[in-house]
């Protein structure tokens, strides 16, 4: 088999919402990022499939990105695992930016778990958006 290398970054991670109204709130309004993209199909492009939906996507500032599904259902997703177990990471410079978003987070009304040291790694805060997906804000640490 070749080995093939080029893989840069992130581009972008999907998950399911069950309103795009609630997303941009909570992405733009609560967690500053910008809706830059947004498309809206009656056609899936990769199968052809008949599947309304609207896709939007939120830019962090490594110019990677977080999008969204809307099927037009009003269902959140279904996760089949434990709740903890599928998330999106966020990371930030330092464990100060950690906790000041634990604080941003907290006014705004957002339950939040942490924050948690896992070992010598990380150290980061844990919540869900308003359509129950699992999100991190995190840092890198090193002990001394």
């Amino acid at each position: 088999m070749k080995n093939i290398t080029g893989l840069k970054r992130l581009h972008h991670m999907a998950f399911k919402t069950h309103s795009v109204e609630q997303a941009e709130a909570f992405y733009t309004g609560i967690l500053g990022l910008p809706l830059v993209h947004t498309i809206e199909s009656d056609f899936v492009p990769s199968t052809g499939e008949y599947d309304p939906y609207k896709h939007i996507f939120f830019k962090l500032d490594d110019n990677s990105y977080i999008a969204f599904f809307d099927l037009g259902d009003n269902k959140k997703p279904v996760i089949d695992e434990p709740a903890w177990l599928q998330h999106f990471a966020f990371l930030v410079d330092n464990i100060e930016k950690v906790d000041e978003w634990k604080t941003h987070l907290e006014e705004c009304g957002i339950d939040v778990i942490g924050p948690t040291k896992h070992g010598t790694f990380i150290y980061s805060i844990y919540f869900f958006d308003p359509s129950g997906n699992r999100l991190e804000i995190t840092t890198d640490i090193k002990e001394k």
